[in-house]
């Protein structure tokens, strides 16, 4: 390795007005060709010459086994709306320069269970149908292990059976370490329903845990004569889905924050409810959300608090975007908990009674039961921190976390994304002025998401394709979505490297998410050219209705004067997995890495003759892969360049 005293800077922002202590930080970070061979032999210093601890892995090699991307995790101190720069050094710091490196995590296993111990807190994994067995500070334990975590309720209201795997360690580092568990839903005979994956977050020092919970519905969708419309037989329906804990100890009170900067809430009461029932926008009503009934899902702008005492309910507090944390306390110790992106992936609830919290992330008092197509998936965040009676949370600064990036400059330097160069005189100031109202001004995507309320667990992080309604007319807002168009993950991460803007970043992060959970045919139970694919974006000039994010409805054919060769699926066409790639390096999203692996494994499926109905007599290829528009077209076509 290269000895290079500063080889980058890290610039960490913090602009949610919060004071930082220890808040854990992750992101990737290239390299230039043979300049590291190990990123842990490197030294991460603050601007007083201190060194942070850190841990990281490789995430991609040059050819010469050097490293092209790291993952990198550590922790910072930051005071409210200040920034501070980190420069990774091979250079070794003096012993006085140090920090303190004595908060360190330790996982072992014992009867198949997983103990990991944070310093403070102690955690158990197992595979008994929970999500966490057990937490317990110096031997007293806070969780009431009698009370059933994850739930899963059919539309008839009936409790499906959980069965789980045993957690297997994913990560492991002094400072970070991720579990992960697989389990399905069944019925009471057994009948499979539904597939979930549990990954768990851990760091030294914290009694925090994020648990990111992902249902899936595994099955192909019918989609007869090509159509993917909602109602589709091969979808699942169902009526709530939650994660409730319940605390050991007495007397048992409830302390809540709904947006930020309010104040922290106190109302003793037998039962809190604090349900998100649509985005709160100007248009939350919009046809955007509908069943497969085609009916409204929403029925009152934003959220509501209501507290029970003695069995009369009030309406505490009425607003429109929580981003709220939930805080319940008992003799013995505390719970908080909450859930990224609350209100934008509604609707949602948190709930206390008695002595336990209950997280709805597909909650019943929504009214309408929820809807998981063939071959979907999503996945909900969830913090979780806890502590003694003495202890206060701070689970608002995960909800909020700070900002982070790397020069331009460092990024051109390292030659690791392609095309890639810092701003400068080569820069067309035109081009880059219309490239800024992607972000900011009344035309910015964020703003156009207003115009069809492009919010709820299945809409958000998607884009407004509102270039598909130029020759709409009436009052109606024309549901449109820009889908996989283009590679707009890519396009975004192009743009955050360039400008260190967190506001594309965000888009990045959010469509990413998005694509992988929604428009990825996410099931290995159709054909070959299907599976595992990306859907292309909404029908031009076509509404979307109840096809949501799957391009063919039997709306739009309803009003074509001509009705053949209407309909189809996931193509070679909109193939994109570029963005997705550096979204991975970015993050360290495994599922991320996961759908790009699925990506390219697709490719390699379809044009496999051997999987065909024709495969007995010919295993030649298929010429799927590269055809563009006819299979007997296989010029220079996006198909073939995409795949």
């Amino acid at each position: 390795m290269q000895t290079i005293d500063n080889l980058c800077q890290i610039t960490v922002r913090e602009t949610a007005g919060l004071d930082r202590t220890n808040d854990p930080v992750r992101t990737g970070l290239p390299f230039p060709k043979g300049v590291v061979t190990d990123p842990n032999a490197l030294h991460l210093k603050k601007q007083d010459g201190q060194c942070l601890n850190f841990q990281a892995k490789t995430l991609e090699f040059w050819p010469d086994k050097s490293v092209k991307w790291a993952l990198f995790d550590f922790m910072v101190s930051v005071p409210a709306n200040t920034e501070m720069t980190l420069n990774l050094s091979t250079a070794l710091a003096k012993q006085s320069e140090t920090t303190n490196r004595k908060a360190k995590i330790s996982i072992k296993e014992q009867s198949g269970s997983l103990l990991i111990n944070t310093s403070p807190t102690l955690f158990k994994l197992s595979n008994h149908g929970q999500c966490l067995d057990s937490v317990s500070f110096a031997g007293s334990e806070l969780i009431e292990s009698s009370i059933p975590q994850l739930t899963l309720q059919d539309v008839k209201g009936n409790k499906l059976t959980v069965k789980q795997s045993r957690p297997k360690i994913e990560e492991s580092g002094p400072l970070h370490c991720s579990v992960l568990t697989t389990g399905t839903f069944n019925d009471n005979k057994g009948k499979f329903f539904a597939n979930f994956t549990i990954r768990y977050s851990f760091w030294a020092g914290l009694s925090t845990v994020k648990v990111e919970f992902t249902l899936h519905n595994p099955k192909a969708a019918l989609h007869a004569g090509g159509l993917w419309d909602l109602g589709d037989k091969g979808s699942i329906f169902f009526k709530d889905l939650s994660l409730k804990i319940g605390l050991t100890g007495e007397k048992p009170a409830v302390a809540w924050q709904v947006e930020p900067g309010q104040k922290t809430c106190y109302e003793p009461c037998d039962r809190f409810v604090l349900h998100q029932n649509s985005s709160g926008g100007k248009n939350c009503d919009s046809p955007n959300h509908l069943n497969c009934n085609n009916e409204k899902t929403v029925s009152f702008s934003g959220y509501r608090v209501t507290a029970t005492s003695r069995d009369q309910t009030k309406i505490y507090a009425e607003g429109q975007r929580a981003t709220p944390w939930v805080k319940l306390s008992t003799t013995t110790g505390w719970i908080a908990g909450s859930t990224q992106d609350f209100w934008q992936n509604f609707p949602k609830s948190i709930k206390t009674a008695n002595n336990a919290i209950n997280i709805s992330l597909f909650p019943e008092e929504q009214k309408h039961n929820f809807e998981l197509q063939g071959g979907e998936k999503k996945r909900h965040t969830i913090f979780l921190d806890f502590g003694t009676t003495i202890s206060e949370t701070n689970i608002k600064n995960y909800l909020q976390p700070v900002e982070v990036s790397v020069s331009p400059e460092w990024l051109e330097k390292a030659e690791a994304i392609p095309y890639l160069s810092a701003p400068g005189e080569h820069d067309s100031l035109k081009y880059q002025d219309y490239i800024q109202h992607i972000i900011e001004g009344k035309n910015s995507f964020f703003n156009k998401r207003e115009i069809i309320d492009e919010y709820g667990w299945r809409n958000f992080g998607e884009q407004y394709a509102d270039h598909e309604a130029v020759n709409h007319t009436g009052n109606a807002p024309f549901i449109s979505h820009y889908n996989n168009q283009y590679d707009f993950i890519l396009g975004a991460a192009t743009h955050f490297f360039r400008s260190e803007d967190q506001r594309w970043r965000n888009l990045m992060v959010q469509q990413a998410k998005h694509l992988i959970d929604i428009d990825i045919y996410n099931t290995s139970e159709d054909k070959q050219s299907y599976n595992h694919g990306l859907f292309w974006h909404t029908d031009h000039y076509q509404e979307a209705g109840t096809c949501t994010h799957r391009t063919y409805s039997k709306k739009a054919l309803a009003g074509l004067s001509s009705k053949n060769a209407y309909g189809g699926g996931p193509s070679n066409e909109h193939n994109y997995s570029s963005g997705l790639l550096h979204y991975y390096y970015l993050t360290g999203d495994c599922e991320a890495q996961k759908t790009v692996i699925g990506l390219a494994n697709l490719v390699i499926s379809m044009d496999n003759g051997s999987k065909t109905i024709f495969g007995i007599i010919d295993e030649g290829a298929t010429g799927l892969a590269s055809q563009t528009v006819d299979v007997a077209y296989h010029k220079a076509g996006r198909g073939a360049g995409n795949c």
